[in-house]
């Protein structure tokens, strides 16, 4: 049933991520990598150490397109761990974890897409690969996508959040 929900978002201009998709003082980042890398982990570091913070979908986030403006909404798949909430915020930042000692790149408009690419449920027709494309397009040129080095400290997490809130 999560596939098929998938591809039926994906049809009418939605592009599910592969994420932990983490509210802050009303915006979301998104900490996207492969699974067993680490992203559910940080979200929590950031839900323990940081107020006014809430993990609003742990696996499969959706993002939208309003008002000329990104926003993350959870969508009803979660995985493991079961968190989503009923929520939709404008998106503040991407970024891509590994893992490392904490460091922060900035990334190529090559390797946005490229990361991109590699944690988005690609459509499956013409169409709407048409307008992902253009939403990606979009997207890597208006919001800031970061890849993170990360070891799971407080390190690594004051490191993004400076960042992010200087």
């Amino acid at each position: 049933s999560g596939l098929v929900f998938m591809e039926a978002i994906i049809k009418r201009g939605v592009i599910p991520i592969h994420a932990s998709a983490l509210s802050h003082q009303g915006e979301v980042i998104l900490f996207s990598a492969p699974s067993g890398t680490g992203k559910s982990t940080h979200a929590s570091l950031w839900e323990t150490h940081i107020k006014d913070t809430k993990i609003i979908n742990d696996d499969k986030p959706l993002i939208t397109i309003k008002d000329d403006r990104f926003y993350i909404t959870s969508a009803p798949f979660s995985g493991k761990r079961k968190v989503n909430y009923n929520e939709s915020h404008p998106l503040k930042a991407i970024v891509f974890l590994s893992q490392g000692t904490p460091k922060l790149h900035t990334l190529s408009i090559k390797d946005k897409l490229d990361h991109m690419l590699k944690n988005i449920l690609r459509p499956s027709d013409d169409k709407s690969w048409h307008h992902t494309a253009s939403l990606l397009h979009t997207l890597i040129e208006r919001v800031p996508i970061y890849h993170l080095e990360a070891d799971m400290t407080k390190d690594t997490l004051t490191l993004i959040y400076h960042t992010l809130y200087k």
